[in-house]
């Protein structure tokens, strides 16, 4: 499991955050977890590997709009290899 710190804030994965999942995919990485743009971004899968670019912001001082006042919280039940998620939205 992979948790990072990347990204522009505000804005979509760009080709280089997406060549790094792969990357972590590639080396065997089972789960990425994004930070650091404070809004929630697309998921995808990449192999077998689950990604979450973003999970928005869940605890920060920033209530100026609903994109920023808003994340999600994954909840993770893994067992043998299996992973199963259940994603909880927040809100600020």
């Amino acid at each position: 499991m992979v948790y990072t710190h990347w990204g522009e804030e505000y804005v979509s994965p760009n080709q280089s955050i997406k060549d790094t999942a792969r990357l972590f995919a590639k080396s065997g990485a089972d789960f990425v977890i994004g930070s650091h743009p404070h809004v929630v971004l697309e998921r995808e899968k990449i192999g077998q590997t689950v990604v979450y670019y973003s999970l928005g912001n869940f605890l920060f001082d920033q209530y100026w709009n609903t994109d920023v006042s808003t994340g999600l919280v994954l909840e993770l039940n893994i067992k043998d290899k299996n992973i199963g998620i259940v994603e909880h939205k927040v809100s600020l």
